[in-house]
C-alpha cells in the first residue's frame, strides 16, 4: 500500500493583520503616542504601522533622544510626528506636550520600566489617556494592581493603567484565567495553586533591554513568588518542575525552574488564586549547580558584589557589547513559544490543565502591544482603571494574533 503526503499549501494564518487592520480602520481623531519608539520592540510596532501605512495623524513617536527618532524615521520611511522628552523632567514639560497632542493612550516601550512607568503612568492621569507598556517587571505590575488609591484616580480620570501588554504577560495572563475558570466551573471552588510556565522551541533570542532587565532582577541576589497571597523572596532555583510543554502530549517532560516573572502578579489579581509559581523550561541546573543558588552564602556573595559601584553598569554595558540587539527576523519567524497552565487544590487531588502556543515573544509583543493600544484608544477595554490585560480585553484576547491556539489534553 502506498502513502502520498499532502503538499496542499494552508491558508496563512492573518488573524493579528486582520485584527490590527479593521482597528486602524475605526480611527478617527484619535491619537497615540509609542514612547521609547527606537527600542528594539518599539521599532518592530512602527514598522507594522509603516507596512500598513496608517494615516500619520493618528501616531507620535518618541524619546529621550531626538537623533535616535530621525534615524528611525529615517530607517523606516516614517512620516509621524516626534516629540522628544525625558520622563525625569518637568512635569510641565511633559504635560504641555500631552496637552498639545491630547493623546488618547500611551504605549509606553521604553525600559527598564522601574524607571519609566511611574513617571508616565502619572501624567497619563494627569492628562486623561490611556497607559499600556510591554514591561514584564512584577514590581511594576504590584505598583499598578496593588495600589487602589492609584486605580482610583485612574478610573475618575477614566483611563485605564494596562502594564505588560506584550509577551509579558499576555498569553500567560489568558491562560491564567482559562485554566482558573475551568477549574472553578469543574469542582466549584477557587484552586489553591496556580503554576504557569513557558518554553521557546526554535531560535528563542533575547533583546538587550530584556537582557538588562534580567540582570538587575539577579543582582538582588533572592527570587520573589507568590505564597499565600503574599509576595515573598526565596532563593534562586527554589522550585523545580517536570513540565509537558506540547500540545496534548502529557508524557514528554521538560525540566524548569521557577522565576520571577510579571504573573507572580497578574496571574494573581486576575484569578484570585493564593499562590502562584512561574517556570521557564529548559534552563533549570544540575544538583550542584540547585544547591549553590539556593545556599545563602551565595545570595550574601552576589549581594555585596552587585553592591560595589559601578558593577552593575558594566555589566549592562557588557550585554550591550557583547550580544546581538535582539532577534532577527529569521530567529522571529523561526520561533514558537508554548506556555503550560495548572491550577491544583492544596493536597494536589484536584488538576485543570491547559497548554498554549504562540508566536514568537517579540513578534507577539508588537502586535499584541499595538492591539492593545489601538483598542483603549477607541475606548472598546472592558472598564477603567489598573486592569490586567485579561480583564481589559477578555481570556480569548490572545486567540485574536496568529499562532495563537489553545489545547485542553484528554489525557492528565
Amino acid at each position: 500500500m502506498s502513502s502520498t503526503t499532502n503538499t496542499t499549501k494552508q491558508p496563512k494564518d492573518q488573524r493579528s493583520e486582520t485584527t490590527i487592520t479593521n482597528l486602524i480602520k475605526e480611527l478617527t481623531n484619535q491619537k497615540i503616542l509609542i514612547y521609547g519608539a527606537y527600542g528594539y520592540t518599539g521599532e518592530l510596532v512602527c514598522e507594522i504601522l509603516q507596512k500598513l501605512k496608517v494615516d500619520k495623524k493618528h501616531f507620535v513617536i518618541g524619546g529621550r533622544s531626538t537623533d535616535k527618532l530621525e534615524k528611525l524615521k529615517s530607517k523606516h520611511g516614517l512620516n509621524f510626528d516626534t516629540v522628544t522628552f525625558s520622563l525625569d523632567g518637568k512635569e510641565k514639560e511633559i504635560d504641555d506636550i500631552f496637552k498639545k497632542h491630547q493623546f488618547n493612550a500611551v504605549l509606553n516601550c521604553a525600559g527598564p520600566f522601574q524607571y519609566t512607568a511611574r513617571p508616565m503612568i502619572k501624567a497619563c492621569i494627569r492628562n486623561g489617556s490611556h497607559y499600556l507598556d510591554i514591561t514584564g517587571e512584577f514590581n511594576i505590575f504590584e505598583y499598578v494592581h496593588a495600589n487602589p488609591k492609584l486605580s482610583e484616580k485612574a478610573a475618575k480620570a477614566s483611563i485605564a493603567l494596562i502594564p505588560g501588554v506584550g509577551f509579558d504577560v499576555v498569553p500567560s495572563d489568558c491562560l491564567a484565567k482559562h485554566v482558573a475558570d475551568a477549574y472553578q466551573q469543574k469542582y466549584g471552588e477557587t484552586a489553591h495553586q496556580l503554576d504557569l510556565a513557558f518554553i521557546g522551541k526554535g531560535k528563542p533570542v533575547m533583546s538587550h533591554g530584556t537582557k538588562k532587565t534580567m540582570f538587575e532582577g539577579f543582582t538582588s541576589g533572592a527570587s520573589p513568588t507568590r505564597l499565600n497571597g503574599k509576595i515573598v523572596s526565596v532563593p534562586y532555583a527554589s522550585f523545580i518542575k517536570e513540565i509537558p510543554f506540547e500540545p496534548n502530549n502529557m508524557t514528554k517532560k521538560t525540566r524548569s525552574m521557577s522565576i520571577p516573572w510579571g504573573d507572580i502578579s497578574t496571574a494573581y489579581h486576575t484569578t484570585n488564586i493564593p499562590n502562584v509559581q512561574v517556570y521557564l523550561g529548559g534552563v533549570a541546573p544540575g544538583a550542584f549547580a540547585t544547591w549553590l543558588m539556593r545556599n545563602w552564602f551565595f545570595k550574601t556573595f552576589l549581594s555585596i558584589l552587585f553592591s560595589v559601584p559601578g558593577v552593575v553598569s558594566l555589566g549592562k554595558k557588557m550585554i550591550e557589547w557583547g550580544t546581538q540587539r535582539g532577534p532577527n527576523e529569521d530567529e522571529r519567524h523561526g520561533t514558537t513559544q508554548y506556555l503550560y497552565g495548572e491550577a491544583t487544590n492544596k493536597d494536589n487531588t484536584k488538576k485543570v490543565v491547559r497548554q498554549l502556543e504562540v508566536a514568537e515573544g517579540y513578534h507577539l509583543t508588537s502586535e499584541s502591544a499595538l492591539t492593545a493600544t489601538l483598542l483603549c484608544a477607541l475606548a472598546k477595554q472592558q472598564g477603567s482603571g489598573s486592569l490586567t490585560p485579561s480583564q481589559a480585553f477578555g481570556k480569548d484576547y490572545i486567540l485574536s494574533f496568529s499562532k495563537s491556539n489553545l489545547h485542553v489534553p484528554s489525557k492528565l
